[in-house]
């Protein structure tokens, strides 16, 4: 049996056609938990348009999932860094990715993931696309314009 987070917050989905106001449709969240991963994946209906403008947001914290220090993210994970990313699967003009966090990060950087595995560590390459990274205090931006497929981490 999967252990099920504790602290899941979804944010309200909003989509809005910006070449017609006419058109509406919806977006829904999924959610698929093992001991390793939380998958958070949002699907529209029907599918996004050229032109649609959406926002979405997750707040998630459990410490089965999260280490509180670096070591123990290498103990459980092999990893020196921590992660948050997203998917690029369809033609998009801009993407943002926003994390808040409860500390000052002290190193940060954004790549595109060739491979994703659950075990990582993951290797990244330079984004080629059009974008910009953001470190303000304790709040990561990134904004990617024309992102090709693939997936894209802020690495911290």
């Amino acid at each position: 049996m999967a252990y099920l987070s504790r602290v899941i917050r979804f944010n309200k989905i909003t989509r809005k056609n910006l070449l017609d106001e006419n058109k509406r449709g919806e977006g829904k969240w999924e959610k698929e938990v093992d001991p390793k991963l939380i998958k958070f994946r949002v699907t529209f209906d029907p599918p996004l348009e050229v032109g649609e403008l959406i926002k979405y947001g997750f707040y998630t914290w459990d410490e089965k999932y999260f280490p509180s220090t670096m070591e123990e993210l290498y103990r459980r994970y092999n990893m020196n860094y921590s992660m948050e990313g997203i998917t690029i699967g369809q033609p998009t003009y801009y993407a943002k990715i926003t994390i808040n966090l409860p500390w000052v990060p002290k190193n940060v950087k954004a790549e595109k993931v060739l491979v994703v595995t659950l075990d990582g560590p993951h290797e990244g390459v330079e984004i080629q696309s059009e974008h910009r990274l953001a470190a303000d205090r304790n709040k990561i931006t990134l904004e990617l314009w024309q992102p090709d497929y693939g997936t894209y981490f802020i690495k911290w």
